[in-house]
């Protein structure tokens, strides 16, 4: 039997490298990647949690961040260029990208 469980062996290739992790509730942490457990929980170093909402995102520098796995959709790395956006005010993004989830409920 192999004692490694699957999936958490993948995250090898990220370690002491920058990425990017995509959460459940659509917030983007962007950061070091330092460790992480059988349960996919990790730790990021250096951590800026950025949303986007159209053209327009904002952010906010965490420092070091420890993130459930059980809240991690997606993990990667990322090119994309952040002078082709507006930067706003972390709240004022916050604010519009509840009302876009708010009008898609309805």
């Amino acid at each position: 039997m192999n004692s490694t469980l699957s999936g958490t062996k993948d995250y090898e290739i990220f370690l002491d490298n920058h990425v990017v992790i995509y959460l459940h509730d659509g917030r983007y942490m962007y950061g070091v990647l330092r460790s992480f457990d059988q349960f996919n929980n990790i730790t990021l170093e250096q951590t800026v949690c950025r949303i986007f909402v159209g053209d327009e995102y904002a952010e906010r520098r965490l420092g070091l961040y420890i993130i459930r796995g059980e809240n991690i959709i997606l993990i990667g790395v990322s090119r994309i260029k952040l002078r082709d956006l507006v930067k706003r005010d972390y709240e004022y993004v916050e604010n519009k990208l509840t009302e876009v989830c708010q009008n898609r409920k309805i």
